[in-house]
């Protein structure tokens, strides 16, 4: 159809591979109708109205290689089961966020997933995940622990500064931080000294888990 054309043109300027190498799929989140122009002050009588803008779309595009699709349809087959769906990580991540009923409808937020050697940010306004970054940070050593947390801190503060740099209207409000490394409070102190947004570690209690398995819960 027009608009997975326009989808698949759009999301091959963002790949780092070619769309040819690619499994695309998306899904219509909403049709936004800008509002009428307002005539001008000064037109003559009997002048035609501003043509009204054109309708957009908000779509939620997810990609992924194809030969990692094609491994997971080959796993599934094994088992002699039916591959349906494959979930990605940030819309989880948004999802589970939403969950927790943490999240004020309307405005961006970022989530901060600390591992022993990655940290991944996740913005997401409304559910969708308009940006999404993951980079290595060297897994921390026990007697400096200090290292690890000033490459995470870079890390998530280089890429709220990109967010910012794609012409994002609004910066995120709140920035949450979860993981199971044992340092993630010392990470929210880090950011809430380098940034404006409030920082908080997201307790994934809302979520009605048993008390054994938070800790595991929030590494996930």
């Amino acid at each position: 159809s027009e608009l997975a054309s326009v989808v698949h043109l759009q999301i091959a300027r963002d790949l780092p591979f070619r769309l040819a190498d690619a499994v695309v799929d998306f899904h219509i989140l909403r049709q936004v109708t800008p509002p009428a122009p307002k005539p001008e002050a000064n037109a003559k009588p009997g002048a035609e109205a501003p043509a009204a803008p054109p309708a957009k779309l908000e779509v939620l595009v997810a990609a992924a290689r194809r030969e990692a699709v094609e491994f997971y349809q080959r796993v599934a087959s094994a088992a002699g089961v039916k591959l349906v769906a494959i979930g990605l990580l940030p819309n989880a991540n948004a999802r589970c966020v939403e969950a927790c009923r943490v999240a004020e409808r309307g405005q961006p937020y970022a989530l901060v997933s600390l591992r022993a050697d990655e940290v991944s940010i996740d913005v997401v306004t409304d559910a969708a995940v308009p940006f999404s970054r993951g980079a290595s940070v060297k897994p921390p050593e026990p007697n400096a622990p200090e290292i690890f947390l000033n490459a995470a801190t870079i890390e998530v503060v280089r890429s709220l500064h990109s967010y910012g740099g794609q012409g994002a209207t609004e910066s995120p409000a709140k920035v949450f931080v979860t993981g199971a490394t044992g340092h993630e409070a010392a990470l929210v102190n880090a950011l809430a000294a380098r940034l404006s947004a409030r920082v908080a570690l997201l307790h994934p209690t809302a979520l009605a888990l048993p008390a054994a398995s938070r800790a595991d819960a929030a590494g996930a």
